[in-house]
């Protein structure tokens, strides 16, 4: 497993490195930025308008909903969140499948490739697993904030993303089904 975690990492670092080089070019565009005045008055240029991606966050994080959306992915996290997920949890009918409905949406926009599909329903799987987890286990640890707890929940979070990338990276069920034979 600790291979397939790191084929994984390796290819997410490509969008480690993408992401942050796009943001460069529309910075010196002038896009992306906004002028906070600072407490002693002076402007400060802030370049984080179009930030889409928080590496090092994204790989400590002990929580599969931050990881999706708020350090992976942000701007479109962002929107999926404003324009999909509030809009259908504000109908009392779609209020359950709110979450799963956005989850589906956000594959659909990746492409029509099965693994796509299969990997957002794994996420959803798993980000309610870690909701009903943290309710349950984390008092027993003494509360969620303590060290136990974020090192378990870190595992859960790690493995889980590295069992279900696979999907996402390879696209195809049967390309899957082939690197976790070869691994196992």
């Amino acid at each position: 497993m600790l291979l397939v975690y790191l084929s994984c990492l390796f290819f997410r670092s490509r969008f480690y490195a993408a992401w942050p080089l796009a943001e460069a070019g529309c910075h010196a565009a002038g896009f992306g930025t906004r002028i906070e005045r600072s407490e002693d008055g002076k402007e400060v240029v802030k370049y984080d308008l179009l930030r889409n991606v928080r590496a090092i966050e994204m790989e400590l994080s002990p929580s599969t909903k931050d990881c999706v959306g708020v350090y992976w992915n942000i701007l479109t996290a962002r929107f999926l969140k404003q324009y999909a997920f509030t809009r259908m949890f504000a109908v009392p009918v779609l209020r359950p499948w709110a979450k799963l409905l956005t989850f589906s949406i956000s594959a659909l926009w990746h492409g029509f490739y099965p693994g796509y599909l299969i990997f957002f329903c794994l996420v959803y799987f798993c980000e309610t697993c870690h909701e009903k987890f943290r309710e349950t286990v984390g008092p027993m640890f003494g509360g969620a904030d303590s060290w136990q707890f974020y090192f378990i929940s870190w595992l859960g979070t790690k493995s889980t993303f590295t069992a279900s990338q696979g999907f996402f990276n390879a696209m195809l069920p049967s390309r899957v089904v082939g690197v976790y034979n070869g691994v196992y």
